[in-house]
């Protein structure tokens, strides 16, 4: 995997997410209204993944590294063999909100594909050391393929997060409409 470049992150997520004014980020997700945003970074050569959590996360995610297992076990198998939730191919800009996912893995490996995640729950029972339960507040998941590669992944980002917000804002604007 190329090094990323954290100039070109930080300025997306400053003109898509961090510059929203603090008077009308109601229509965001609880993290991102959150005073402390953490933000990590998972990637492989297969894979790019953008995920938001508060400090717990961040401990969370610490320990996992410190027993030598994935940021979020369960979320992605290696494995197209294994039983998965979700088998995405060639799709931009897909939803998963609000779902839960036990004892399988959530995503398959996937060609061309982004994903926003949203408040999603993994338990995963992993031999040896138990259940290892994790909810993603939010993320950004993109699948490496054909069309979408290292050197694209900062458009097909830009775009991800550009699709969440207009499908937040929109959602808010329905429910302020019917009140």
């Amino acid at each position: 995997m190329r090094e990323l470049d954290q100039n070109k992150l930080k300025q997306i997520l400053k003109s898509r997410l961090f510059s929203i004014p603090e008077e009308i980020r109601n229509f965001l997700p609880p993290i991102l209204r959150s005073q402390k945003i953490n933000w990590f970074i998972t990637s492989d050569d297969d894979y790019f993944l953008l995920s938001f959590g508060d400090d717990s996360e961040q401990k969370r995610i610490n320990e996992n590294a410190s027993k030598n297992l994935h940021p979020y076990p369960g979320l992605i198998s290696k494995d197209d063999q294994l039983k998965t939730a979700f088998k995405i191919n060639k799709a931009k800009n897909i939803f998963i909100e609000d779902c839960v996912v036990d004892n399988v893995f959530s995503f398959s490996p996937s060609k061309d594909s982004t994903i926003i995640i949203c408040n999603h729950t993994q338990k995963l029972n992993i031999e040896g050391l138990g259940i290892n339960s994790f909810v993603m507040k939010l993320g950004y998941l993109i699948f490496f393929g054909d069309e979408i590669n290292f050197f694209n992944l900062y458009e097909n980002l830009d775009d991800l997060i550009a699709s969440s917000v207009s499908r937040w804002r929109s959602d808010y604007d329905q429910q302020s409409s019917r009140k």
